[in-house]
């Protein structure tokens, strides 16, 4: 199932871009967030936005015996997005996220082991963009997110998110 959706995400965002009229790059403006945005208006009212996310953390735990926990998390999906024009220059955007995640523990205590794990998140967005011109835009946009996570730490969460996102189109 997991594979499958996986496929799925990649397949979305890469067909996309022969389809596009417009494609650009997005980064969120916060910090801590390293995801990068790939915006693909394929007209005025619909655009797939895929995205990719990378992180590598590193903390000391203790379970018991201390040691260091080396994480490396991989977020690859695609936003599908109907687009509705409020005003000049200000659109406002609905859809839903889907991604595949994929996270590799690197547990400095050969104690315990931890196997990599992955996963899925669905995330339900509404956003707002405001467009300074035809190639620079930001928008702000809340999600309600559901995860679930497979491997030795099986997880499932639930939650919100809010971004803002600064986006250029070539």
């Amino acid at each position: 199932m997991k594979r499958t959706i996986a496929l799925a995400v990649l397949m979305c965002g890469a067909a996309a871009p022969a389809f596009a009229a417009d494609v650009g790059l997005g980064v969120s403006v916060e910090s801590g967030d390293s995801t990068i945005y790939v915006p693909i208006d394929i007209n005025e009212t619909f655009r797939i936005e895929p995205l990719l996310r990378y992180v590598e953390a590193k903390r000391e735990i203790d379970t018991g015996v201390i040691g260091t926990l080396r994480q490396r998390t991989l977020q690859i999906g695609t936003g599908l997005f109907a687009v509705k024009s409020l005003a000049e220059s200000f659109d406002l955007y609905y859809g839903a996220r889907l991604s595949y995640l994929k996270s590799e523990p690197d547990y400095s205590n050969e104690a315990i082991a931890i196997s990599d794990s992955d996963g899925y998140s669905i995330a339900p967005t509404l956003g707002f963009e405001y467009s300074f011109n035809k190639h620079l835009s930001i928008g702000g946009e809340a999600e309600w997110f559901y995860q679930d996570i497979n491997g030795d730490l099986d997880a499932k969460a639930t939650g919100t998110d809010t971004r803002l996102i600064l986006r250029f189109r070539f």
